[in-house]
């Protein structure tokens, strides 16, 4: 009976759980990678623009599929940038923003996920990058006799 009711519990929790499926996988060592620009206070209601004075910094991010191993690649104010990957695997990409003033680091945003159809593009989908190195090089060629 426990072991049922378990069961259904957990086939419950599934079915209310939605699997984020990624929409294009790209088979590369980098990728270039490209934003809008954060232009408002999170959390504000109404929104508090941000003055067009203050400099907002990104940070990207590259990290497995289930957001493990976490890997800041590259800090800059530019709306794009290429990440080159290092590790084999199946990885995510992820941008966040923050602003630093007179030498003061402000909390950073929450971190936008290319598996996360609420900050992607629409047009474009969800995505993740597939990497595998070359291996090594055929030893022991020879011709069967």
């Amino acid at each position: 009976m426990f072991k049922k009711l378990i069961s259904i519990i957990a086939g419950v929790f599934l079915l209310a759980t939605p699997a984020l499926a990624i929409d294009n996988w790209h088979a590369a060592n980098g990728v270039s990678v490209q934003w809008n620009a954060v232009t408002e206070y999170c959390c504000e209601d109404p929104p508090i623009p941000i003055e067009p004075t203050t400099v907002v910094t990104y940070r990207v991010y590259v990290a497995r599929m289930d957001k493990t191993d976490i890997k800041e690649m590259w800090e800059g104010t530019d709306l794009t940038c290429f990440v080159i990957l290092a590790k084999n695997g199946k990885h995510l990409i992820g941008v966040d923003a923050r602003i630093v003033e007179e030498g003061l680091d402000f909390p950073a945003s929450e971190i936008s996920w290319s598996d996360d159809p609420l900050v992607v593009n629409a047009d474009a989908g969800t995505f993740a990058i597939l990497y595998h190195g070359r291996p090594v090089k055929v030893l022991n060629l020879n011709r069967p006799q």
